[in-house]
């Protein structure tokens, strides 16, 4: 079972605590962040707050690679590998597919510190999430000049998360 959250807008503490409830709800056996600049810290935050395995993933170069980067997506969807929810009728219409993500809630204690609570059951439909992570896909192209895929979207997140939990169930098979 592979999961992907999409938000938008959190703070690292709701970041942290997303991934921990992720991790508790799921049992996880791996978890994989990024490795690059602030992630370094991130993961380390998540590896003293969690019981639970992380992988930290560099990606410099290997991001462009066909047969292990991020196109490699592409290619495991295409060759049917990736399965993803959704409702019979395809529809996004609310209450359609039974999945959805977790939203947050702040919690002060008396002396005004935050903390924050995870709470599962609300949030935006998967169906929203697969929409943007297939058309993030449709963004990567070959660059024949440069020899490489490359995205011509604005952004990849999706697409690196998809990325990330493939990386993350090959590393458990293998």
């Amino acid at each position: 079972l592979l999961w992907i959250e999409r938000h938008k807008g959190l703070r690292s503490d709701q970041q942290r605590a997303l991934v921990i409830s992720l991790q508790a709800r799921f049992e996880a056996d791996l978890t994989v962040i990024e490795n690059n600049g602030y992630q370094e810290v991130f993961a380390g935050d998540i590896e003293r707050g969690s019981p639970f395995a992380v992988h930290r993933h560099t990606t410099s170069s290997a991001k462009h690679d066909e047969l292990v980067g991020l196109p490699s997506v592409r290619t495991h969807l295409a060759n049917r590998r990736l399965l993803y929810p959704c409702a019979p009728d395809q529809s996004p219409s609310p209450g359609s597919p039974p999945y959805t993500q977790s939203t947050f809630t702040d919690i002060r204690d008396a002396k005004g510190d935050l903390t924050v609570r995870v709470d599962t059951a609300g949030g935006v439909l998967i169906y929203e999430t697969l929409m943007v992570l297939f058309s993030e896909m449709d963004g990567w192209v070959w660059d024949p000049e440069k020899g490489l895929w490359k995205s011509v979207k604005n952004h990849d997140d999706t697409t690196m998360g998809q990325w990330f939990a493939v990386f993350g169930a090959i590393k458990q098979i293998s």
